[in-house]
């Protein structure tokens, strides 16, 4: 069941919101302020925020802001604001701490149940998206191919997980390739992820003993094109690891083109 942790000072509010919340099917942890409503996203990890802005202590700015500052495992929490408040500088200060929405009392539930709807249907699309990769990923690492229904591929995310050897991954790229994605889906399987922008840097890695288990290779580095620096790589070192190039999107656009022709 979907838990949402709702944070409102004002008991009857709180107490009304709730109801609408648990009819439609919610799990609906409360919490009369900021810090009861730290305390129980910590505890409860849960899937949505609904908070209001002006409280005793610390506000609902104050606590989005300790969230995305200090609290990085919160980071795809989606926030959704509900408060009287309706002054633009108040919702430019909400969105500029990363809020995802921002609604005015009084409650117009139905616009608030669409909201929350949305806001969790882009966070299981991304969520999607990223079991996705990490299937590709694994699949690539291990050879194991997906044994279940695609359906069901969180299931099998976290059997992977679950059942995984721990990995010693070097990531040779230059600065301009985003590999937050890459690293994201790595690490949350629970493998240490190295990155260096350039051969020499991997290479003398090698030469210190650095135990490789997956490489990864940019077309780019900061100091060889891939196909060069690979070579180098097998001939001098003779690796037995698994060693995958990376491509640009351009590139691959490129790639498959020539394979289409």
């Amino acid at each position: 069941m979907t838990t949402i942790v709702y944070i409102e000072d004002e008991h009857d509010i709180r107490e009304d919101v709730t109801d609408e919340l648990q009819e439609a099917g919610y799990r609906v942890v409360e919490a009369a302020n900021a810090q009861e409503g730290l305390a129980a996203i910590r505890a409860e990890k849960p899937d949505l925020v609904l908070c209001d802005i002006s409280m005793p202590g610390m506000s609902g700015l104050e606590l989005l802001s300790r969230l995305r500052d200090k609290e990085s495992r919160f980071d795809d929490l989606p926030f959704i604001f509900l408060s009287a408040l309706a002054d633009r500088n108040d919702i430019l200060a909400g969105k500029r701490l990363g809020a995802d929405d921002y609604l005015t009392k009084p409650v117009d539930m139905e616009l608030l149940l669409a909201t929350i709807e949305a806001r969790l249907g882009q966070i299981r699309r991304i969520e999607n998206k990223k079991n996705r990769q990490f299937v590709k990923l694994y699949t690539a690492l291990t050879g194991r191919k997906l044994p279940v229904d695609a359906s069901n591929i969180a299931d099998f995310v976290e059997e992977a997980k679950a059942d995984r050897p721990v990995l010693q991954v070097f990531i040779v790229a230059d600065g301009k390739m985003d590999l937050s994605s890459v690293r994201s889906i790595l690490e949350s399987g629970g493998h240490a992820v190295h990155i260096l922008k350039g051969g020499r840097d991997f290479m003398s890695r090698l030469d210190r003993g650095a135990a490789v288990d997956v490489v990864l290779v940019s077309y780019f580095t900061e100091d060889f094109a891939a196909p060069l620096l690979l070579k180098l790589i097998q001939d001098t070192y003779h690796l037995e690891c698994p060693v995958m190039l990376l491509l640009p999107d351009d590139l691959k656009k490129t790639v498959r083109e020539e394979q289409k022709s």
